[in-house]
């Protein structure tokens, strides 16, 4: 996966099942770093690929990237700080998940009657991921 590849002049809308998003971050955030000399490796990278959501965490050395099914209304990228995201789904209903960014990094969440507006970093600063060759896939 190449950061490059997302434009960081759009701004990223999907919404997804809270369940899928929810042990989709919850994956990747194995691999980011809870302190780190560099704080976009404490987040949680997503952007829209093929018609599904990409998630991805690392810490530098360690990478992990998936994709999760999503309605995909408007191509983009976003970092969220991993920590918190994991948090905050965890405590939503089974419902539907609106993921949104804007020009300045904001992340929005919105599931029935929450909403949330977290602190993302810019996508073109998130260190970009080792290509991957072959069918390289684990359960």
């Amino acid at each position: 996966m190449d950061t490059a590849l997302v434009d960081p002049t759009t701004s990223l809308k999907a919404i997804c099942a809270r369940k899928d998003l929810y042990e989709g971050v919850q994956t990747v955030a194995h691999a980011v770093s809870n302190r780190s000399p560099l704080p976009i490796l404490t987040h949680v990278f997503a952007a829209s690929v093929g018609g599904m959501l990409q998630l991805a965490g690392s810490d530098g050395e360690i990478s992990m990237v998936l994709k999760i099914p999503a309605k995909i209304e408007e191509d983009g990228g976003l970092t969220v700080p991993g920590k918190l995201l994991t948090e905050l789904l965890g405590s939503l209903p089974e419902s539907e998940v609106a993921v949104s960014v804007d020009r300045s990094h904001a992340v929005r969440l919105n599931c029935e009657k929450s909403n949330y507006k977290l602190l993302g970093l810019p996508v073109e600063d998130y260190p970009p991921l080792p290509e991957m060759r072959g069918d390289n896939r684990f359960s």
